[in-house]
């Protein structure tokens, strides 16, 4: 018998535990916490294989350590597997969503507090249960045996191509990826996205990948003479594409009014989208996808437009700092940019959004038509706008206003969060379509498009939004 240090005196007993032991430690280290998270994904959209093994090797050291410790570990563990398991349903890549984290302080400090105290206090229950069901000793062979069985499980995933050190496996016997380690993917993650802190990684995309690329394409054509007037670019925050017809024209009805068709040859269309709101800027507004972001960006449609006689501007009514965009805005080659603190000094003062506090995407709207109305003969602008109140989570009072019927898209009808959400981006629509029709503006090409899916978390609610594509609408206007 070999005694341990520490305040719980627990103790490796060298003789073989009854199998009663061995099936407690079982369930309190690879079916417990594994299966609350099965569970979960029954209902929420969670990017996680059936076993987190971490949870195996975590029951192994319980033994050596104090009881309070160990139950602090596995906890821990809970609330890093849960943040980076839902990290995909926000359309995240693992390294990337680390290195973001740090703009949580831009967030509602409410809502930050409030969600991390509920992660403290589940992940804590969830230790506390499985501390319970394991007991107060673990026998000599059950201690071999739960590395033995990570280590067997782990080779599995291997053999079956799913794991992190698959390699030249060209076919899986099981559909579905059976375990990893949450420890190693994330230090993986974070290794991938650190190594090359230097130049981005930036691919470049065909003009069809994007709705501005035909805008690009010419602006790259020395020998293309641009249209002389105004070029508007929107990129509206989760605008995605219904799965239900209905429902997508009803979403993007305020864009194709008779009003509007008088005014505007519309055109309609989809585009292929790839990660979070910044990868969404980067596809329009430099036709490339982002790989991973440095201290250079390629050539964008602003600096392009820039060299080739337009005035340039960049508006968000969100602060600088999130996603560094204080940055990255002024490389794209923007003459003017406008974020939240510049657009307050400018008289704005109304805010909406819950999560992202920030200025109301109307109120914005009028920054952006005034802006493409003070443009001077012979010298086009460029205006392209973030829009932001339809971020998730949402506040109750932004879609007041909207016109838009729930009704009249049948996937919206039976669902309060699918239908405020869609009401929300409706009424940013309406005010695109508010500064397309003002008699005062120049003549102005107008590409409105979404960034990304709605992030919803609902498996049934995602289900309503291709996860693929976003629409996009273009409105040149007739001569």
């Amino acid at each position: 018998m070999v005694e341990l240090p520490g305040a719980t005196k627990l103790r490796i007993d060298l003789k073989v535990l009854p199998a009663r032991g061995a099936l407690r430690v079982l369930a309190a280290y690879l079916l417990w916490p594994n299966l609350v998270f099965w569970l979960i994904g029954t209902r929420i959209y969670l990017m996680r294989p059936v076993l987190n093994l971490d949870y195996l090797l975590l029951g192994a050291l319980a033994v050596l350590l104090p009881r309070r410790l160990a139950i602090a570990m596995v906890a821990a563990e809970v609330a890093v597997d849960a943040l980076l398991n839902v990290a995909p349903a926000f359309h995240f890549e693992l390294g990337r969503f680390l290195l973001e984290l740090v703009d949580v302080v831009h967030l509602n400090p409410l809502q930050v507090v409030s969600g991390a105290i509920a992660l403290i206090a589940c992940s804590t229950a969830v230790a506390v249960v499985g501390s319970k069901l394991a007991g107060q000793s673990l026998g000599k062979s059950q201690f071999v045996g739960l590395i033995a069985l990570g280590v067997v499980l782990a080779g599995v995933d291997a053999m079956n191509g799913t794991s992190l050190i698959s390699r030249g496996v060209t076919r899986s016997f099981l559909s579905f990826n059976l375990a990893n380690s949450a420890a190693a993917k994330t230090a993986l993650a974070l290794y991938r996205e650190t190594r090359d802190s230097g130049p981005g990684r930036y691919a470049p995309l065909t003009p069809a990948d994007s709705a501005a690329g035909p805008w690009l394409a010419e602006a790259r054509d020395a020998s293309t003479k641009l249209r002389n007037h105004n070029l508007a670019l929107i990129s509206v925050e989760s605008l995605g594409l219904p799965t239900d017809s209905k429902a997508a024209l009803a979403l993007l009805a305020p864009l194709m009014g008779p009003e509007l068709r008088a005014k505007y040859t519309v055109e309609q269309g989809s585009v292929p989208f790839h990660g979070v709101t910044m990868d969404g800027e980067f596809r329009e507004l430099c036709g490339v996808r982002l790989e991973q972001r440095g201290r250079d960006v390629p050539t964008c449609l602003p600096a392009l437009l820039h060299a080739r006689g337009y005035e340039t501007f960049g508006l968000h009514g969100f602060t600088s700092q999130f996603y560094d965009r204080a940055s990255w805005y002024p490389k794209l080659g923007f003459d003017h940019v406008l974020f939240a603190q510049e657009l307050r000094a400018r008289g704005l003062s109304r805010t909406c959004g819950s999560g992202f506090v920030g200025l109301c995407d109307g109120d914005v709207a009028e920054v952006a038509g005034e802006t493409l109305r003070g443009a001077t003969p012979g010298k086009p602008r460029l205006v392209y706008w973030m829009t932001l109140n339809s971020h998730l989570p949402l506040s109750n009072g932004d879609a007041e206003g909207s016109s838009f019927d729930c009704a009249s898209g049948s996937s919206f009808a039976g669902d309060d969060v699918l239908c405020e959400q869609a009401r929300v981006v409706s009424k940013a629509l309406q005010a695109v379509a508010k500064v397309a029709l003002d008699p005062a503006l120049p003549p102005t090409e107008f590409v409105v498009v979404g960034d990304h899916a709605p992030p919803f978390l609902s498996r049934e609610r995602r289900d309503a939004y291709d996860q693929q594509r976003v629409p996009f609408v273009r409105l040149v206007p007739r001569r």
